[in-house]
């Protein structure tokens, strides 16, 4: 929560590119720190380091999502389809990191668990400096006043609606993955690799739920095209 408040004003002060690639490289270094941490048996300095890796992640997220629709006309894709195609594949690395992390954990691999995800941050913060597109050195438009930010289209019916919906999905349905099931799970004494699998088989599920999504608007998408070519021919033919 800390790292997603801070985000606008690290992005006016630094700009958007800067401060993803920065705090990608805050968490390279924090999750270095956690390891040594732990190596050394320091588990309290680890899990502060551990915390400063994920509000860092939290900005970085932040930052990267803002710059999809930017992405996306470089690419020349529709938002909708480019960032349907970003969460597929971030799925599916969460459910093969959720498959690995467990089985590390339930084979006291932790050391070696905390070297992979510090050689996989290093590897997105590359890619970060090299993929995101520099901005001229203009300050970015300062950080929303309270007045503007309630006097916003965003608070109608309908926004209202999406948000408390949204609330109730973060702030219920996630401690029951990531609170409740692991206790119900180390209650009855099963392994951290079944917590694994069990969250790796969530994530392929909303896979196969947004594939599908995705396929539905590609065929909306080719139908809306012959119906305007068709209006078009018939529009010809009258003249």
């Amino acid at each position: 929560m800390l790292g997603t408040l801070a985000a606008p004003t690290l992005q006016h002060r630094l700009g958007n590119r800067r401060m993803t690639v920065l705090t990608g490289a805050v968490v390279v270094v924090a999750l270095g720190g956690a390891a040594s941490s732990w190596v050394l048996q320091q588990p309290l300095y680890a899990f502060g380091f551990a915390l400063l890796a994920m509000a860092a992640d939290a900005v970085c997220d932040i930052g990267f999502s803002s710059r999809l629709p930017l992405l996306a006309r470089l690419s020349a894709q529709k938002l909708e389809r480019f960032s349907g195609g970003n969460w597929l594949w971030a799925i599916g690395g969460a459910a093969i990191g959720s498959v690995g992390a467990g089985w590390a954990i339930a084979a006291d691999h932790l050391v070696g668990l905390l070297g992979a995800l510090f050689v996989l941050s290093l590897v997105v913060t590359v890619a970060l400096a090299l993929v995101l597109p520099r901005q001229s050195r203009r300050r970015a438009a300062g950080p929303l006043r309270l007045q503007q930010f309630v006097g916003r289209q965003m608070w109608t019916p309908a926004a209202l609606r999406v948000a408390g919906v949204l609330t109730v999905l973060v702030f219920f349905a996630g401690p029951i993955d990531n609170l409740l099931m692991p206790a119900h799970l180390a209650s009855r004494g099963l392994p951290a690799s079944l917590f694994g699998d069990m969250l790796a088989a969530i994530g392929l599920g909303l896979a196969a739920g947004l594939w599908r999504m995705q396929s539905a608007s590609s065929v909306t998408e080719v139908d809306s095209v012959r119906a305007a070519a068709s209006a078009a021919a018939a529009r010809r033919h009258r003249t």
